[in-house]
């Protein structure tokens, strides 16, 4: 059940590393984070504006941190921290 709701919002993006959280362009996961933040927390729209950067793409050291606090969180609720 997990895996089929996992890859039914979750779709390979062209770069075989990265998946979007919608649709098939990693630029959509930028758009759905900042209208998270403008809607729950505008004081901090230009801190994610930055850490986004140019290109829409989250810093590696980021995504690792995420990645890694994602894992920990997965082993605590005994969930699966992969589509496959």
């Amino acid at each position: 059940m997990q895996r089929v709701i996992a890859k039914s919002i979750l779709k390979k993006t062209k770069r075989r590393d990265t998946l979007a959280l919608y649709g098939s362009d990693p630029g959509g996961n930028r758009t759905l984070v900042m209208r998270a933040v403008e809607k729950r927390y505008p004081q901090l729209v230009e801190k994610y504006q930055q850490l986004f950067g140019p290109d829409g793409k989250l810093p590696s050291y980021y995504r690792q941190a995420f990645a890694e606090k994602v894992k920990g969180l997965c082993v605590q609720y005994g969930l699966r921290d992969r589509l496959v």
